[in-house]
C-alpha cells in the first residue's frame, strides 16, 4: 500500500525540517541573535579600549575612569580587564533582553555605548600620539 502524497510547498520538500526533540533548543535561541552586528561592534570597540588602555598605562598614563582606576590599583591590570569585560557582558545581555520587546531601544543602547567607548579610544590614541611626539 502506498502512502498518500502530502501537498507540501517546494521548500519543505527540498529542505525537510528535522523532527523536534524534547532536548532541542527553543526557536528564539537558534540562528542569529537580535542586533548581532551591533553587539559584535560594541564588543570589538571595548576590546580595543582594553588594548589602548594597556598601552596608555604602559607609557605611564593613568586610567581616567575612577572606578576602573580603583580596581586597577587594588587588583592590577588583570582585575581591570575583568571589570571591563563584566560591564561589556552586562550591557550585551541587557540589550538582548530589551531587544525582545523594544528592538530600537536596544539598538540605540548599543550604538550609544559604541560611540562613547569609541570616543574614549580615540582620545586615548591621541594621548598616546602626543606622548610619542606625533602631532
Amino acid at each position: 500500500m502506498k502512502s498518500p502524497k502530502r501537498n507540501l510547498p517546494d521548500d519543505e520538500r527540498l529542505n525537510p525540517k528535522p523532527p523536534k526533540s524534547k532536548y532541542s533548543m527553543p526557536e528564539s535561541l537558534n540562528g542569529e541573535l537580535p542586533l548581532q552586528s551591533e553587539t559584535s561592534l560594541f564588543i570589538l570597540i571595548n576590546v580595543l579600549d582594553i588594548f589602548v588602555t594597556y598601552c596608555v598605562l604602559r607609557f605611564n598614563g593613568m586610567e581616567a575612569n575612577p572606578i576602573a582606576n580603583a580596581i586597577f590599583s587594588r587588583f592590577g591590570f588583570q582585575g581591570m580587564i575583568w571589570f571591563k569585560l563584566i560591564i561589556v557582558a552586562g550591557v550585551c545581555v541587557i540589550s538582548q533582553i530589551i531587544a525582545q520587546s523594544r528592538i530600537r531601544t536596544a539598538q540605540a543602547l548599543l550604538w550609544m555605548g559604541s560611540g562613547l567607548v569609541g570616543a574614549v579610544v580615540i582620545y586615548s590614541l591621541l594621548l598616546l600620539a602626543r606622548q610619542a611626539g606625533i602631532r
